[in-house]
């Protein structure tokens, strides 16, 4: 399969450079041409693997364009190709490297050299965008449970964490939920960990509908998550709770031939001024462990 076309867009008020520049580049890219700057940055997008501009053009010249391209982070990264006359100066070469230009052709130009350089930066560019993804995706992985798509135990803590110093400085509130699924160890033994961890992702994924979306859920460890509630008082989270008990209370889980009713159980607390984080999660897990002990499929508020 052949490679896909970069996509380059050429800024220029004159028509015939235009035209010499579209049928240069046209073999190796997706040209678009424009003949007006101001033009040029209202249709710019992310899409774009290469700007070539030249400096001297009415009402907004390259100068400007680039300045308010170079403002913007989501255009930060498109490489830019100036067309400059053969008069400027190295002064004049090196404030347009200090604007964030990458590149620079003086006019006349020979097309080889434009095309070898308009591939180089192009490649660069798209080089760029998928390692940008790739961190993305690092960050992701390293900051969330790969099977229930929210935040693992360390980041969950980290986000615990600046909630409470969040709510010292704005005296709010804040409850903290602990839950696990009731009988979990008898659903893997009895229909196998698959059906297991597809109770695990649809039981997360009923929560995600009832909770806010400043609400926060991380996996505690094994079948036990935490969810943070910022801004909500004790009288709140108990309402919260007793909506999450009963949506899943209610929902069948189906799975090949069968369908199972699920329960889970849950602790309920508030931060204490001044308290650790420590003492929090202690009081919760407590908390659900007094509720499974009074026979599951509840709560138990401390």
């Amino acid at each position: 399969m052949a490679n896909k076309k970069s996509n380059v867009i050429v800024i220029d008020d004159s028509e015939p450079i235009l035209f010499l520049l579209d049928n240069i580049l046209s073999p190796y890219f997706n040209v678009k041409t424009i003949n007006n700057a101001k033009k040029a940055l209202e249709i710019i997008d992310a899409s774009y693997d290469l700007i070539i501009i030249d400096l001297m053009m009415p009402e907004m010249n390259g100068i400007e364009f680039i300045k308010i391209l170079r403002n913007k982070n989501e255009f930060n990264y498109i490489p830019i190709i100036v067309l400059t006359a053969k008069y400027n100066t190295e002064e004049d070469v090196a404030k347009l490297f200090d604007m964030g230009v990458n590149d620079y052709i003086s006019k006349p130009f020979f097309s080889a050299e434009l095309i070898a350089r308009s591939k180089t930066h192009s490649k660069i560019k798209i080089l760029t965008e998928r390692l940008m993804e790739a961190n993305k995706q690092l960050q992701y992985t390293a900051t969330h449970d790969e099977l229930t798509k929210v935040f693992n135990r360390n980041t969950i803590f980290d986000f615990l964490e600046n909630e409470i110093v969040r709510l010292k400085r704005r005296e709010s509130s804040l409850s903290l939920l602990m839950f696990d699924i009731d009988h979990f160890k008898k659903a893997n033994d009895t229909y196998g960990h698959l059906v297991g961890d597809q109770i695990l992702y649809k039981i997360i994924k009923i929560i995600r509908k009832i909770v806010r979306e400043s609400d926060l859920i991380g996996r505690f460890g094994g079948d036990e998550f935490i969810i943070i509630l910022p801004d909500t008082d004790i009288e709140e989270a108990k309402e919260i709770t007793e909506r999450l008990l009963s949506k899943i209370r209610k929902e069948r889980f189906k799975f090949r031939d069968k369908s199972i009713t699920i329960t889970i159980s849950m602790g309920v607390t508030k931060y204490i001024k001044n308290e650790t984080i420590t003492k929090l999660t202690e009081r919760v897990d407590e908390a659900l462990y007094e509720a499974k002990y009074n026979g599951r499929d509840c709560f138990v508020v401390k």
